[in-house]
């Protein structure tokens, strides 16, 4: 796999389509962007369809390449994150433990289109003699079931999304893709997901626990009375009051029910012809006068 900095003008470059195997042309123009063509219009027109998606088997053997010898490649961060509601204190609770930072490691012993977990993978490496496997994906290509989870523990495996590299490659205009591709994988998390990561299971046993502990601490105060609005009137939420706190006395007058029309004398506005207060209105003087 080339790039079109790096190979002679027009058809001297002796290059072929990685996906359909036409000759190409080398567009090293000072107008557009330098690219590939296929060698004539004719040509172009028949193998249209079978280079729908030339771009991602051309970036997936670059990739491939690049993996020969010792990879560089830069690791995304991974979270792990839980949510948790208590119904006692009505409170809700989020969780985040790292599992692991972004790091640059070393891919040794590299294999590609190797096997691994009943499936094929683009580049099978070695961490630490730990297997490490990079996945590409696509719109047409998503990582596979035997890889979420592999069928062992102790393994790494990250998915690179490449949907995101036609706007890199745009901004290079002198063809030097390769080197635009080796800076996207040695140097950035973009793209990058982890699929499964060895710690996941321990951090996920951590979280759960202080998900547990925290629950266990959710009690409801005997001494906080909240204020409960009525049915179907929404209101915003105040500070609970103390049960114990002094509460102003309360003189005896005159209330009227303006449901039930009822009148009496109390501290209480609480009709309970009505069971409600919602309705009362004070009156001056006696029960019964106005």
């Amino acid at each position: 796999m080339v790039d079109v900095s790096s190979v002679p003008r027009g058809k001297k470059c002796g290059c072929i389509c990685p996906s359909c195997k036409t000759p190409l042309i080398a567009r090293q123009g000072s107008l557009k962007e330098w690219h590939f063509a296929h060698q004539s219009n004719n040509v172009q027109s028949a193998t249209t369809t079978a280079c729908e998606y030339s771009f991602a088997v051309s970036v997936r053997l670059m990739i491939r390449q690049l993996a020969i010898g010792n990879l560089e490649f830069h690791t995304p961060k991974l979270t792990l994150s839980i949510e948790g509601y208590s119904e006692r204190s009505r409170k809700h609770k989020k969780v985040d433990l790292a599992v692991t930072d972004e790091r640059q490691i070393i891919l040794t012993k590299p294999e590609i289109d190797a096997k691994f977990s009943e499936t094929n993978v683009d580049i099978l490496g070695y961490v630490d003699e730990i297997p490490f496997v990079v996945y590409i994906v696509h719109k047409n290509r998503q990582v596979p079931p035997e890889l979420d989870p592999p069928n062992t523990d102790k393994c790494g495996v990250v998915s690179i999304d490449i949907g995101c590299l036609p706007i890199h490659f745009e901004k290079e205009k002198e063809g030097r893709y390769i080197d635009v591709l080796r800076n996207f994988i040695t140097e950035s998390p973009e793209g990058k997901s982890w699929i499964y990561h060895p710690r996941t299971k321990k951090i996920r046993k951590q979280a759960n626990a202080k998900m547990e502990q925290w629950l266990s601490k959710q009690k409801v105060n005997p001494s906080i009375q909240w204020n409960e609005p009525p049915l179907g009137i929404s209101l915003p939420r105040k500070k609970p009051k103390s049960i114990t706190t002094k509460l102003p006395e309360r003189k005896v007058q005159g209330y009227q029910c303006m449901i039930c029309n009822a009148r009496w004398r109390d501290i209480s506005p609480h009709c309970r012809n009505c069971n409600t207060h919602m309705c009362t209105r004070i009156v001056k003087g006696r029960a019964g006068e106005t």
